[in-house]
Parts: structure tokens; C-alpha cells; sequence
């Protein structure tokens, strides 16, 4: 579903600097022209933003953050744009929508299903999305000129104020600067005859093409300066932030604690690099180039109004908000602590198409032939699997949901079992029916109730590499025992998340695993998942050995190969898995 509500929750302490929530204001504002969406920043203090943002709040609608708005949880995005949103903050607002994450490394992002970083530097985890083309930077008018005006600018808040105020006492008394030559953005300037005092601009990032330096802390105002063609020098006013600056190359003399002072050695520091203003140009162009500024630019607002909101938890067992293990721009998958699945959180707007395209043109893609061209194949391989479930059930009615063109069904039936096939594809219900002679339905499980359908119940219930394509497994797995009876075997295959391939690079088996495929199994996790819904299992058979994955090289008919096989065997180690089950006989 779209959003039709967007809660916007920045940065907005008096310390914490402008930037944050200037960004939030500015992103509000334009999501307020779009039709049909509802926008709410929630700031604490709107009274103090007034004094230093003009026009604010204007329009945008504001509420605390003890007190935010009532909304749709199902069509409510929550945006933070916060630094370090902790847990606890994170947890009470996933409360009412979807939240997303701005620039923002704190420990929520452990658990945010979809983040966006703008500002480079080393992150805990990896975003959806890191491009500086989403922060709104200015164009460049000129080339570096370090040895122009100064702007010196860290932010609202009176330690900001006091660090100002030192540094611009250092450029004066120790550099012997002019002080027509500097500008500053707080009120202690003006102990200062001469400096500029900018008197909180509605946009900053329009003054910064008249200054060749810029003094600054670690953030959006250092660079909005580099795309304006200003060379940097950050002072920091944490060791978070001075790692964010080393760690992109920008010229720093250190930290600084709030309320601190710059020490000797930072004064010297600080000399030396005012002193080199070839350095500082060098050092801007470094990081300009480092970081693609002046990339195509990304607007924000537009990814707000086209990321899909998802219902949050655990597709198979319902908990809340498990915690997130990889990201990849249109998706994320997460790890459940409670039943051990792995799940994914999908953000394109593309639907599941298994239509006749999809047997054809998608299947050849991926095999080399069409499905009916593979059909004596797929038939061939049903014949084990058959075998398997006939030392559990002899004979009885059998379905299989996601029958696709029915080969297995076909094997099923010369095995001795009476079959009913289900798929989502109508061309593929359809010949079914009409080339192979079996009933077959077309609807998505459990929407469509086969033992409804068909006026049976049901003695083996298989799905061949379908189970991962349910995007609400829960429904699914509490819907199967309904359909089956006591005693019934539930047979299913899919990729197997304990295989070589997820052990040799989880990142990379994951990347690669099919945007329709919502759920990764390991055969011990799908021993304890099915047994939460009345199934115990009686035969898992690992499958899809591949030695030359375990050992790049390895060839066939050698016996290097042989061993790895049998390794791959023994540890279980192939790359798909089958699964046998017996529905309790008191599940109903």
C-alpha cells in the first residue's frame, strides 16, 4: 500500500544544530503539495524552531513527541532523520507505520526494514539506498579559492555559539585575519566589529557561493559548502563525527566537547591548515571526487511517495520486528529470534506474474527451455519423491498447490494416488485439466480453499519449491492442516539457507535469491516451524549437491570431486531441501 501519511521525527534538540530539521521542514513543506498525503513533523519545541527558522511552522502540521497523531498504521510512514534513534524511541513509533531511517546509525537501525543514507561515512550495517545525490547541495559557481571569505558555522545551540566565538578570536588574534574578511552565523559574532553576522537564513546552502572556506562540524552544512565550491575544515563535537570526517578525508584539527576548548595542539593544528590553502583545495577536490558530488540528484520526497508501506514482523510466526540482516536497494531480509526464518521485506511496487509468460519466457531464462519442454524431466524427478511419500502413505487423494503444468501430478497418479492440482496460473490450471484429465483449480492459496473447492480433504498435500513464494506464510501454515487429514503427509521443497551457498556468502545468497521468494528455510528451522503448526517430521532429504561450489575448480569424474560430494552429503550441504511431515492427528 502507498503512504497517505508521512510523520517526520529529525533531530530538533537546541545543541544538536539546524540541519536535521531544516532537511524535515524543507522535505514537509513539499510533501504537503502532494495530493492525498497527510504530513506531520514532530518537534518538541516548535516555539524555539520559530525564533530560528523563518516562516516556520508555516503549513506543516507539528505535534510532540509524546503526543503523535492518530494514524493508519497500514498507510503511515515514519521518517527518521535523528542521528541515533535508540530502540526504546524506534519501537514506540514503529507503533504508527512503517519507519524508515535518515542518516541515522543508532541501534534501530538493527531493526528498520527500510534505510537511506545522504551523508557518507561507515555505517554498522549497509542502507537500501546511499547516494549524496539526496541531500539538496547547490551548484558549483566556481573553483575552490581557500584563500577567500571565511564562514565559520556550527550550528544553533550556545555551545555552538561558544565554539564560534573561540574560533573566530583564533582567526583574528592568532591568524591576524581582517575581521571584514569573516562571517558567522550566531549572535556572539558581535563581539566581533566587522564580522558578518548571517541572521538564520532560511537556506543557508544559497550564502555559501560567496565564501572560499568554510569552518564546520561533520554534516549537511560541510557538504552543501564542497558542492558550492568552498573548501572545508571540520571541528568536531563528538569522536562520532570526527570518524565521519576522517573517514571521508576532510581537514579537521579534532574534537571538541560541547561547552570545550580548542587545546594547543589544535590551535597548531588548525594553523598549519589555514596556512596551506593549496592543501585545503587539494583535500576538497579529493573529496569531491571521493564522493561523486555533483552526482544526478535524488529527491527525497519522491522516494517517500513511492516506497510501498509493509506490515512489519515475521511472515511466519508473527513476531514483531525481527531483527534486519541484509539490505539491497528494493529489499531486506530479516532473521526471526522466535522461529529461525528468514524473511524479507520487499519496497518495488512490481506484482508476482505467474502467468503463461512465466512458464515460458521466465522459466527458459532461467533453464534454457520452457516448462512443457522440461516436463519428462521434472516428471522423472516427481518419481523420488513419490517413493519417499509411499512409505508413508500407500495410496489417497493427493494435492499439490502450485502444479503448475501437472508432471507431477502426472507421476503421482501412475504412482496409484487419486490427484487434485491448485496453481495461481490459469493456463496452467487449465491444461491440467484439459491435456492430462485431472481437476485443477485456479486461485492462490489459502484465498482459495482446495478442500472447499473440490469437496475433499486431502492424504498428502505437497509443494514443490512454492512455499517460499507465499508472502504471508502464517495464514498459509495455520490454513494447511484444515485442508488435510489426521494423519496426513504435508511433503515441500525449497532452497535451503544452511547450504553451501548461504555459508560460503550469506550477502551474496541472499542478493541473489528471486524477489518473489518472501521466506529462506534451513532444515532445522523448518523442523521447529512446522511442528508450531501440528506437523511432525519423518524424512528431510537435502538436495542440490554442488562440489565445484564448494571447491571452485573441482571437476567432474575425478575423485576430488567424489569426496567433496560425499562431504556435501554427510554435512548437508547442498543448496536445496526436501521435507516430509505427518499432520497430527488432534490438529484441526
Amino acid at each position: 500500500m502507498q503512504a497517505r501519511h508521512i510523520i517526520l521525527r529529525p533531530l530538533s534538540g537546541k545543541e544538536d544544530g539546524t540541519g536535521h530539521i531544516r532537511r524535515a521542514y524543507r522535505l514537509a513543506e513539499e510533501l504537503n503539495t502532494v495530493r492525498g498525503l497527510r504530513c506531520t513533523l514532530i518537534v518538541d519545541n516548535p516555539d524555539y524552531w520559530a525564533s530560528i527558522i523563518p516562516g516556520f511552522p508555516g503549513r506543516v502540521q507539528t505535534a510532540g513527541s509524546q503526543s503523535p497523531p492518530q494514524t493508519d498504521r497500514d498507510s503511515t510512514l515514519v521518517l527518521f532523520d535523528n542521528k541515533h534513534t535508540d530502540t526504546r524511541e524506534f519501537l514506540r513509533f514503529a507503533d504508527y507505520g512503517m519507519p524508515i531511517l535518515l542518516d541515522d546509525d543508532g541501534p534501530a537501525r538493527n531493526y528498520a526494514p527500510y534505510a537511506a543514507d545522504s551523508l557518507p561515512g561507515p555505517r554498522r550495517s549497509p542502507a537500501n539506498l546511499a547516494s549524496i545525490g539526496l541531500l539538496e547541495l547547490p551548484p558549483s559557481a566556481r573553483e575552490a579559492e581557500a584563500q577567500g571569505r571565511i564562514l565559520v558555522c556550527f550550528g544553533g545551540g550556545n555551545s555552538s555559539g561558544s565554539l564560534e566565538a573561540q574560533t573566530l578570536r583564533f582567526l583574528i588574534n592568532s591568524m591576524g585575519m581582517a575581521p571584514e574578511r569573516l562571517a558567522a552565523t550566531v549572535s556572539t559574532a558581535r563581539e566581533f566589529s566587522g564580522v558578518e553576522i548571517i541572521h538564520a537564513p532560511d537556506n543557508l546552502r544559497d550564502e555559501l557561493h560567496r565564501f572560499g572556506l568554510v569552518l564546520c562540524r561533520y554534516g549537511l552544512t560541510a557538504f552543501e559548502a564542497l558542492a558550492a565550491g568552498c573548501a572545508v575544515i571540520t571541528i568536531n563535537p563528538s569522536p562520532y563525527h570526527e570518524r565521519l570526517s576522517r573517514h571521508v578525508s576532510l581537514p579537521s584539527p579534532g574534537w571538541v566537547p560541547p561547552g570545550g576548548n580548542l587545546s594547543p595542539k589544535q590551535r597548531r593544528t588548525l594553523k598549519a591548515l589555514l596556512d596551506n590553502p593549496e592543501r585545503l583545495i587539494s583535500a576538497r577536490e579529493g573529496v569531491v571526487q571521493k564522493l561523486q558530488i555533483g552526482v544526478k540528484p535524488l529527491k527525497m520526497a519522491e522516494l517517500i511517495c513511492n516506497l510501498p508501506v509493509r506490515r512489519l514482523g515475521c511472515t511466519a510466526c508473527g513476531a514483531p520486528m525481527p531483527r534486519v540482516i541484509a539490505r539491497f536497494e528494493q529489499r531486506s531480509f530479516y532473521r526471526c529470534p522466535n522461529c529461525g526464518i528468514m524473511g524479507l521485506y520487499r519496497f518495488d511496487t512490481r506484482s508476482d506474474d505467474y502467468g503463461r509468460e512465466y512458464f515460458h519466457k521466465e522459466y527458459r531464462k532461467q533453464y534454457g527451455r520452457t516448462y512443457l519442454e522440461d516436463f519428462e524431466a521434472i516428471k522423472a524427478m516427481a518419481k523420488g519423491r513419490l517413493r519417499i511419500i509411499r512409505k508413508h502413505k500407500k495410496k489417497g487423494r493427493l494435492l499439490d498447490i502450485g502444479c503448475a503444468y501437472g508432471p507431477f501430478l502426472q507421476a503421482a497418479n501412475e504412482f496409484g494416488f487419486q490427484v487434485y492440482g491448485a496453481d495461481v496460473s490459469e493456463a496452467a490450471a487449465a491444461h491440467v485439466r484439459d491435456e492430462l484429465g485431472y481437476p485443477a483449480i485456479c486461485g492462490a492459496f489459502p484465498q482459495t480453499n482446495p478442500a472447499d473447492e473440490f469437496d475433499t480433504s486431502f492424504d498428502v498435500v505437497t509443494l514443490w519449491y512454492v512455499i517460499e513464494h507465499f508472502a504471508s506464510l502464517k495464514s498459509v501454515l495455520r490454513q494447511l492442516p484444515s485442508i488435510m487429514e489426521p494423519g496426513a503427509l504435508l511433503a515441500m521443497s525449497t532452497p535451503n539457507a544452511a547450504g553451501i551457498s548461504a555459508r560460503r556468502s550469506l550477502k551474496k545468497f541472499l542478493a541473489a535469491s528471486p524477489r518473489d521468494h518472501y521466506t529462506l528455510w534451513t532444515p532445522r528451522g523448518a523442523v521447529k516451524l512446522l511442528a508450531r503448526y501440528g506437523f511432525r517430521t519423518v524424512r528431510i532429504r537435502v538436495t542440490g549437491h554442488h562440489p565445484e561450489r564448494i571447491l571452485k575448480g573441482a571437476r567432474q569424474k575425478t575423485l576430488c570431486y567424489q569426496i567433496l560430494m560425499l562431504v556435501s552429503r554427510v554435512f548437508r550441504l547442498g543448496d536445496t531441501f526436501e521435507i516430509y511431515a505427518r499432520r497430527s492427528k488432534n490438529n484441526g
